[in-house]
C-alpha cells in the first residue's frame, strides 16, 4: 500500500518536478497524492483467486528450484511472437520514460524501472507490457505502491532481472548454450524447452538476440540436453 502521507511530502518538497541526486528530473505535477493511496491498488479482477497474476504465481510455484548455472546468447526467429510471463521481476526498456500509473501520467528524463513486476510481456519492436507492480523507479526517485500497469513501449533493449522459475518455450532458435562442462554452438534453427529458469534476461529487438545468464532445472534443445 502507497503511503500517502510520505508521498504528499515527497510531492510537496519536490513541487511540479521531482529532482534526482543526478539532477535528472520526473514529472509528477499531475500526480495528487491524497488520491493515490487508494487508487494505487489493482483492480480485484487481477490479483482476486483465480485470475491472471494468482495463475502465475501458481505455475510459477509448481516449477523445481533451477540448480543447473546456464549462459545462452540465443537468436530467435521471429521475438515478437514470444510471450512470457514472470512474477516479482524487475524490468526495464530502452525508451521507456513515460507510464500511466491508475491514471496518472509519470514523465521523465530517465528510463523507467519497474520492481515486483507480475505480469505478462511481449517483446518486439513495440513491445506490450501488462500485470501489476509494486513500484518504480526513475532519475533518483522512488515511488512505491502496487498498481496494473499496461503498456507498449518502441523499444530495442530490455532487460530483466531478478527472474523467478518461469518456463521459456521458444520455437526457432540458433546460437550457443553453456552450463558447467556441457556446450553447443548450432547454427540450424531448433526449438529450445527450458521447464524453470532464474536469473537474468536481455533482450534486442534489433536483432532477435535474447541473453540468459542464471540457472535452470532442465534445458533441451534438439539432441543437446542437460539437468533434471
Amino acid at each position: 500500500m502507497l503511503d500517502a502521507k510520505v508521498l504528499a511530502a515527497v510531492l510537496a518538497s519536490l513541487t511540479a518536478v521531482a529532482v534526482g541526486m543526478d539532477g535528472s528530473s520526473v514529472d509528477t505535477s499531475n500526480m495528487d497524492a491524497e488520491k493515490l493511496e487508494s487508487e494505487m491498488n489493482l483492480p480485484g479482477d487481477i490479483e482476486e483467486v483465480g485470475g491472471p497474476i494468482q495463475r502465475f504465481r501458481d505455475a510459477i510455484e509448481s516449477r523445481p528450484e533451477p540448480e543447473n548455472e546456464v549462459n545462452a546468447v540465443l537468436r530467435v526467429k521471429n521475438i515478437g511472437a514470444e510471450t512470457f510471463d514472470l512474477e516479482g521481476a524487475s524490468l526495464e526498456m530502452e525508451n521507456f520514460t513515460s507510464m500511466s500509473m491508475e491514471g496518472k501520467k509519470v514523465k521523465s528524463d530517465e528510463k523507467i524501472r519497474l520492481h515486483g513486476f507480475s505480469g505478462s510481456f511481449e517483446p518486439g519492436n513495440e513491445t506490450s507490457i501488462q500485470g501489476s507492480v509494486q513500484g518504480l523507479t526513475t532519475s533518483g526517485v522512488n515511488i512505491s505502491g502496487t498498481t496494473s500497469v499496461e503498456e507498449t513501449i518502441s523499444t530495442q533493449r530490455i532487460s530483466v532481472e531478478r527472474i523467478e522459475r518461469i518456463g521459456i518455450t521458444l520455437s526457432n532458435v540458433e546460437g550457443s548454450i553453456e552450463s558447467g562442462d556441457a556446450s553447443t554452438d548450432f547454427s540450424s534453427s531448433r526449438p529450445l524447452n527450458i521447464n524453470s529458469f532464474s536469473g537474468n534476461m536481455i533482450m534486442h529487438t534489433d536483432n532477435n538476440t535474447i541473453v540468459l545468464d542464471g540457472k535452470v532445472d532442465e534445458l533441451e534443445s534438439g539432441s543437446f540436453s542437460f539437468g533434471g
